[in-house]
């Protein structure tokens, strides 16, 4: 919800080439349904650059400490 607040939500397709940001979910949600897919086979199944599912799985993975709410 923070990120959304912030308007982070409304520039990440533009920096990370992504194309926007339900597919960017959508992307990483699969991924973690199968966890055994490259991401080369998970660009198959989404007709998407292997580069695409690559910079948005590692963004999701990656920590974002100004998300976090602080008690």
């Amino acid at each position: 919800m923070a990120l959304r607040e912030d308007g982070l939500l409304q520039t990440l397709p533009f920096e990370y080439g992504l194309p926007s940001y339900e597919k960017w979910m959508e992307y990483y949600e699969f991924y973690l349904d199968h966890p055994d897919f490259s991401f080369t086979e998970i660009s198959f199944y989404f007709q998407a650059s292997r580069g695409t599912i690559y910079r948005a799985i590692v963004f999701m993975r990656s920590p974002h400490h100004d998300a976090v709410s602080k008690f």
